[in-house]
């Protein structure tokens, strides 16, 4: 009696089949490798991201540092100027977590009594550290290496720059002639 009761079942339209078990493999492979490979770069790009942000704010901490050492006079009305000596007011790092700053401070030779033959050549400077530094040597030209870093690691970005500064009691006229010093 069922027998008579069942339906025709449909038959497949020629030429139309299901997808294999290995098709679906497949596709679900090559899905996979195209989304590791999206990620990865996504990864790339924020990591790139990061170190750009990072080596533009260790510039910008350069720079200001700079302005301010270069500066006639600091903020408290000082003279920016001291003879051998290598204090500076260095920048505030709080608004820049994880950076360390640094600097080295040098002097130019000047007429330093010790060096009276040959004759001090300001052509091709000899630079003295802190140390070697006299205020009768003739101190008049200082030359100081900022340095900013971020934490130390794989991806350690380090800066520096070069600044400077002549001694604000030589006279206004510029240094135009290497045989007389910088003053």
């Amino acid at each position: 009696m069922l027998a008579h009761r069942r339906g025709r079942v449909p038959h497949p339209v020629r030429g139309s089949r299901g997808e294999t078990l290995v098709e679906l493999v497949a596709t679900i492979a090559l899905m996979g490798f195209g989304m590791v490979a999206i990620i990865g770069s996504l990864l790339v790009s924020s990591s790139t991201a990061r170190s750009s942000k990072e080596r533009t704010q260790a510039s910008v901490i350069l720079n200001n540092w700079a302005e301010r050492i270069t500066a006639p006079k600091q903020p408290d009305g000082s003279t920016n100027w001291g003879d051998c000596e290598a204090v500076f007011f260095a920048p505030s790092l709080s608004q820049y977590p994880g950076f360390t700053i640094s600097w080295k401070s040098e002097f130019m030779e000047g007429t330093n009594p010790a060096r009276t033959s040959p004759a001090p050549n300001y052509a091709s400077p000899v630079w003295l550290d802190v140390d070697g530094c006299t205020i009768q040597g003739g101190a008049n030209v200082q030359k100081v290496t900022l340095y900013v870093s971020t934490k130390p690691g794989r991806d350690q970005i380090t800066d520096s720059l070069v600044v400077y500064k002549r001694n604000p009691t030589c006279p206004g006229m510029p240094y135009t002639n290497p045989g007389t010093g910088p003053c």
